[in-house]
């Protein structure tokens, strides 16, 4: 087992930013996983957010550079990884600012990425804080690439999640509103701005 592969999973799991940029700049690999497959990725996904979007970040940037300069070679823009087989995409309609969805998107990122979850960019964005920009931007890229379709699709398997002390449970067939829909019925501490998420996601 890689220790400081390791580490990262724990301090993203905990959230500790500045712990994640450390581990990072002294080598340890993102995309490393532990005995269940899951990467720091998925442990900051879970818990982690801020953590999530350090490692996204630096994780995007990495695969903007010359090949013989990167890091991380075998993990492209589009590559899946973890148990859940998400791409940086993904994580980033979660917990990036737009301006990095949008970067992403111009580099050639897959906008029709569904993880083993079956939730598609719109869906991770569609439950998470401060994404109201994030959500219009892939409404507009779905729309300017074809796949119109992707606005409302449906989730394809149960996903149960804690959000601090309430538990939601995601059942399959959720459009994006109906998943942003489920957690503000379910979670009593819902962000605000899932409210105004309905107003333009569509079934």
């Amino acid at each position: 087992m890689n220790l400081l592969d390791a580490a990262l999973r724990c301090a993203a799991m905990r959230d500790w930013v500045a712990v994640s940029h450390c581990l990072l700049v002294l080598g340890a690999n993102p995309y490393g996983v532990d005995e269940e497959g899951r990467t720091a990725f998925n442990h900051a996904a879970s818990n982690g957010l801020k953590a999530l979007a350090v490692l996204t970040q630096a994780a995007f940037v990495d695969t903007q550079k010359a090949r013989k300069r990167r890091r991380w070679i075998g993990y492209g823009l589009n590559t899946p990884s973890g148990v859940y087989g998400s791409t940086l995409i993904t994580y980033a309609a979660k917990v990036c600012d737009v301006a990095t969805v949008r970067a992403m998107i111009a580099a050639g990122a897959d906008i029709r990425i569904v993880n083993g979850s079956g939730w598609s960019l719109l869906h991770c964005a569609a439950v998470m804080p401060g994404r109201a920009d994030v959500i219009k931007s892939l409404l507009r890229a779905f729309e300017e690439q074809g796949y119109g379709y992707l606005i409302s699709v449906r989730t394809t398997r149960i996903y149960e999640t804690s959000y601090g002390a309430h538990k939601v449970t995601y059942t399959e067939g959720l459009s994006a509103a109906g998943l942003c829909r489920a957690r503000l019925e379910q979670d009593p501490a819902s962000p605000e701005d899932l409210k105004e998420y309905s107003s333009y996601l569509t079934e």
